[in-house]
């Protein structure tokens, strides 16, 4: 989900690594397994060596939020 939120259009078509019709599996997949300690570390230490964070770990309310369709190209 990240990769669709971070850049859109480019991973997410018919012809590429995500194809629309895999959205819902992976928003269940993302409401059913949950945020924990270990991932709210790793999204720390990614911020230290990158300068950015994941924001569906700091808030992962957002899954139902956003409409992931938008990243998608048709």
């Amino acid at each position: 989900m990240y990769f669709l939120l971070r850049y859109p259009g480019d991973v997410a078509s018919s012809n590429k690594e995500m194809p629309v019709d895999r959205l819902p599996t992976f928003i269940d997949w993302a409401r059913d397994d949950l945020v924990d300690r270990w991932e709210l570390h790793r999204n720390a230490e990614i911020e230290k060596a990158q300068g950015n964070r994941n924001p569906l770990i700091d808030f992962p309310e957002l899954i139902d939020r956003i409409n992931f369709r938008n990243g998608f190209r048709f």
